[in-house]
């Protein structure tokens, strides 16, 4: 084998191993790499997951905000109803009893003209007219206190809908929570990390790039 034939084959062999060398150093970032790729994709699909269950428990929130006011609004509905039928009731009441005393006294008038006894008495006599618009007065105060509480108490009105039993159930059932131990944020019970403290987490200590 003469000089240059070696030469030749020992700068191949020397390339080679530079080759190697090289190839097992981008081989080995390569795999690095590609373990960041799939930690990120896990940590998207955990931040997708938690994402996805606090858009829910708002809804939820939402939902329950939207049949309280339903509720109260229906409430307010029934009170006012009540009240109309209340007043007219009331002053049917007076009406008649004013109608009543002048014709129970011109009944026990002529009776008497005729040795009879006066008509035996009865509750009706002994009704308190002020009690009645004691009570008017109180039943007014009420309906309009509560509808005063109820506007104050939110400066939105929500749409209003049908109330029953399964609503009211729903509405009184919360997604169930838990306290991150490092935070003390609330987070959904089935979330397997808390994304707060991992996004902290990776902003103080980024991933420095390799060289």
């Amino acid at each position: 084998m003469s000089s240059h034939e070696f030469m030749r084959k020992f700068d191949t062999l020397h390339k080679i191993r530079l080759r190697t060398d090289n190839l097992e150093t981008v081989s080995s970032l390569l795999k690095q790499e590609i373990s960041n790729v799939k930690q990120e994709e896990d940590n998207m699909k955990e931040y997708k997951a938690e994402l996805d269950l606090l858009l829910a428990e708002k809804l939820h929130h939402v939902e329950i905000l939207r049949q309280i006011h339903s509720d109260i609004s229906m409430i307010e509905n029934v009170m006012k109803q009540g009240r109309q039928a209340l007043l007219a009731g009331e002053s049917r009441t007076v009406s008649l009893h004013k109608e009543y005393t002048p014709l129970r006294k011109e009944l026990n008038d002529l009776r008497k003209e005729v040795n009879l006894d006066a008509v035996a008495e009865s509750e009706i006599d002994d009704l308190d007219l002020s009690s009645i618009k004691s009570h008017n007065r109180r039943s007014s105060g009420l309906v309009n206190g509560e509808r005063s509480k109820s506007k104050s108490g939110s400066k939105r009105p929500l749409s209003s809908g049908g109330v029953d039993k399964k609503g009211a159930e729903h509405s009184s059932t919360l997604p169930p929570m838990k306290q991150c131990a490092s935070c003390h944020q609330h987070i959904h019970r089935n979330a397997p990390i808390c994304p707060l403290c991992k996004a902290k987490s990776r902003s103080r200590n980024p991933k420095k790039a390799k060289k």
